[in-house]
């Protein structure tokens, strides 16, 4: 009897932790997650080339799903001021209004344990994200906008 009370118990966590990873997780507020930290230091690493300075986020939506992290935010000056991108490799397209502003959406996975970067754009003008489900085989729970894009 205890055998059997213990089997179904067993059974019980494989089956809840096997839909756990289904369900999206927030980490958007959470300064603690280690998830979190790495994310933004790997899109750290990518954006300050970019910006010509080092870097901080206001991250608006921080969400993973089995192995992926989709972030919505926004990119300022690491001492919190905003970025003048006439000073980045942004400067033709803000100059010729092709740019809108300092929103950043990211797209990280993680393989073997470890996070690696996939994809980021910085002040978009349309919702540069509606493909990144079908072209990097994401949950398309993490995106509020998408398109099958042909793959």
């Amino acid at each position: 009897m205890i055998t059997k009370i213990f089997t179904f118990f067993l059974f019980l966590l494989v089956v809840t932790q096997g839909f756990a990873q289904d369900k999206i997780i927030d980490i958007s507020k959470d300064r603690q997650s280690a998830d979190r930290a790495f994310i933004l230091n790997i899109l750290r690493a990518k954006v300050k080339p970019q910006i010509k300075q080092d870097v901080s986020f206001v991250v608006r939506s921080l969400q993973l799903k089995n192995n992926y992290a989709f972030l919505k935010g926004n990119v300022k000056y690491a001492n919190g001021k905003e970025i003048d991108f006439r000073k980045t490799v942004f400067k033709e397209e803000f100059e010729q209004g092709m740019f809108d502003g300092n929103s950043i959406y990211a797209l990280c996975k993680k393989v073997n344990g470890k996070w690696k970067y996939l994809v980021h754009a910085i002040g978009p003008t349309d919702v540069v994200y509606t493909c990144w489900a079908s072209v990097y085989k994401a949950p398309k729970e993490l995106f509020d906008y998408n398109e099958n894009c042909g793959n």
